[in-house]
């Protein structure tokens, strides 16, 4: 699930920097066609990344969305130091699974093809660093469990 999804994330955002880079679309255009997709498949690493890390050998469907829905470890058991620093950058970089997303308007009718328009939520380089992040921890969290 976890390489499924940032395997995913990876195309959208290569998709997302050639759309940029060719400009025919407005950035607030992109920004709101791209964000739900990077938040549904990077939110899901995340989640996956947390169970694995923590031990949960049986994954529930749903991954939960934050350290706050994973399960309690058994007793006796903590919560790995890999899993606890991942978690403790749900207000650094990985604060975009968790941002309001879509457009911003004020002052009447966007123009969509308005490269300066406002969107609101992350940008690409913040999905980027939360992706990056998200690989670099599911390599740390795997060599952690290679060793145990």
């Amino acid at each position: 699930m976890v390489n499924h999804s940032l395997y995913c994330a990876r195309v959208l955002l290569e998709a997302w920097q050639r759309d940029r880079e060719a400009q025919h679309l407005g950035a607030s255009v992109l920004q709101d066609a791209y964000q739900p997709a990077l938040k549904h498949h990077l939110g899901r690493a995340y989640g996956y990344l947390l169970l694995e890390g923590g031990g949960q050998a049986d994954a529930p469907k749903q991954a939960p969305a934050s350290i706050a829905e994973l399960p309690e470890p058994a007793q006796g058991k903590v919560l790995p130091l890999t899993v606890q620093a991942m978690a403790r950058e749900e207000q650094g970089v990985l604060q975009p699974l968790y941002a309001t997303l879509g457009s911003q308007v004020s002052g009447g009718v966007r123009n969509s093809m308005n490269l300066a328009a406002q969107s609101q939520g992350p940008d690409h380089r913040d999905w980027h660093s939360a992706y990056t992040f998200l690989q670099s921890s599911a390599s740390a969290i795997r060599d952690v469990l290679d060793e145990c």
